[in-house]
């Protein structure tokens, strides 16, 4: 199932919201002057805080897994200099933040290596982990490259799986992947560099993060086939982009109240987060629906959507929301989430249409409006 995604497009300039209840650690930048697609996405870059510390920017997942899939693209201005490595992506189990099931490095040649348990404490200890494989040269430098990762961790039939710009690259079986007994619970963009060399600094735009550990009957639509004797996936993704649809007028159904003017959907449609405007509801029950950004013709396939928005109460009641998407006269509402006095990011997954029941198609989200309920 899809555990996250991200187009870096809805968080302004300010890399203080990519700490509002998304990310655990950041120490990357919002770029807008190199985004692959969209308007923004993030850079890894040295600082003289994080110079010494891998975990530049980590994400918790929401459900820890055994069988992960991380998509991204990325750029490297160039490629690592003799000697050194460059950090890209490294899984970490659920009971700590210093050490990594799997580390994954850029080579001088653009080639990617895979260590299993290193120390991610900086400098050279990041390349203290078991060398498990390399691929050949497969990253080209001043180039947005879409990679896609898929791992099991296990003690002795774990494997590894990469594809880059949607060609399968790589593949690695029957090994010990698993540094200890607990599951991937947070994946890591690790820093730049090894050493210290300022052109190791990377971007990552259009991330999505995935599990194919559960039911095969639930996500036989949705996540990679496993093929049933070996246990190893056998397709990937692809290449996707996280787009940003911004909500564009309101319905007749418009319980929340505008803190100005009479559109509440201009109070929650700007690129970056302003505190300042907003809608809000005093009385349990209360439903806004609005009308979405329509995709553009371009792009004919959907495949999975996360409503989020930047919640926050005004004092210490209780106070619960939730998500939803209605579709022509079907509705789908997600779990009740409790929100906090502090603004914070929350968001859930609606990957079907609730109409159909199956994949959302270009003209059916077109059509379709996204819900917010005051529950309590």
């Amino acid at each position: 199932m899809l555990l996250w995604a991200d187009g870096f497009d809805h968080y302004g300039d300010d890399e203080s919201n990519l700490l509002d209840g998304v990310y655990a650690d950041n120490r990357a930048t919002l770029d807008s002057t190199n985004p692959a697609t969209g308007t923004h996405c993030v850079l890894l870059s040295q600082t003289s805080e994080n110079v010494n510390d891998p975990r530049n920017f980590r994400k918790v997942l929401s459900s820890s897994t055994l069988k992960i899939g991380v998509g991204m693209r990325i750029f490297f201005p160039v490629l690592p200099s003799t000697g050194s490595r460059a950090g890209i992506l490294a899984l970490i189990p659920t009971d700590t933040a210093n050490f990594a099931h799997l580390l994954f490095t850029l080579g001088v040649n653009g080639q990617i290596e895979i260590q299993r348990g290193p120390v991610l404490s900086g400098g050279s200890a990041m390349l203290n982990g078991t060398v498990l494989g390399s691929t050949d040269p497969i990253i080209v430098a001043n180039a947005w490259n879409h990679v896609e990762i898929q791992a099991s961790i296990h003690d002795t039939e774990g494997w590894v799986r990469i594809a880059v710009n949607g060609v399968h690259k790589y593949e690695i079986t029957g090994l010990d992947t698993k540094y200890n007994a607990t599951e991937v619970g947070s994946v890591a963009f690790t820093r730049p560099y090894i050493t210290a060399n300022p052109t190791h600094n990377w971007y990552m735009d259009d991330l999505y993060i995935y599990d194919f550990d559960g039911d095969p009957a639930e996500f036989t639509d949705w996540c990679p086939d496993v093929d049933g004797i070996t246990g190893v996936a056998t397709n990937y993704l692809g290449e996707w982009q996280a787009m940003w649809l911004p909500p564009t007028a309101d319905t007749a159904e418009d319980d929340w109240v505008p803190s100005t003017g009479a559109d509440a959907f201009a109070m929650v449609d700007e690129v970056t987060p302003n505190d300042a405007d907003y809608i809000y509801s005093t009385t349990a029950g209360d439903l806004t629906e609005m009308e979405l950004t329509d995709i553009p013709e371009d792009i004919t396939v959907v495949r999975g959507l996360m409503v989020v928005g930047r919640m926050s109460k005004s004092d210490s009641g209780p106070a619960m929301i939730k998500y939803g998407m209605k579709s022509v006269a079907a509705v789908e509402d997600a779990p009740e989430r409790p929100i906090t006095v502090e603004p914070t990011y929350w968001w859930d997954f609606f990957n079907t249409d609730p109409n159909s029941g199956a994949r959302w198609t270009r003209a059916s989200l077109n059509a379709a409006w996204v819900r917010l309920t005051r529950s309590a």
